[in-house]
């Protein structure tokens, strides 16, 4: 995961999207996404397209690279540490919810 991260991170840099443009393109990714999984749940609509896990597995992927690249982008310094622990928190806030 480590070395996906940094790739992620000096991609990022080299990029030259704004954050703005960057989290939009992360809008569209996760329509992408929905629409996956839409089809693979054989939702009316969509259920033509005839996307499977596959697809959905991959715009899962799409969708965490460009949140990633936004994360990078708003803190260019952020250690893979701190990242980690800031995830841990957020999952142990979700863990919390669940336990209600």
């Amino acid at each position: 995961m480590e070395k996906f991260l940094e790739t992620v991170r000096n991609l990022t840099k080299k990029d030259p999207k704004t954050i703005v443009e960057r989290t939009l393109k992360g809008v569209e990714e996760f329509g992408e996404l929905a629409e996956a999984v839409l089809s693979s749940e054989k939702v009316s609509a969509c259920a033509h397209k005839n996307l499977g896990q596959k697809e959905v597995v991959e715009e899962g992927v799409d969708v965490l690279l460009v949140t990633f690249s936004v994360i990078f982008q708003a803190n260019p310094n952020i250690n893979l540490q701190d990242l980690e622990a800031l995830m841990l928190e957020k999952c142990n806030k979700w863990q919390r919810y669940i336990n209600k």
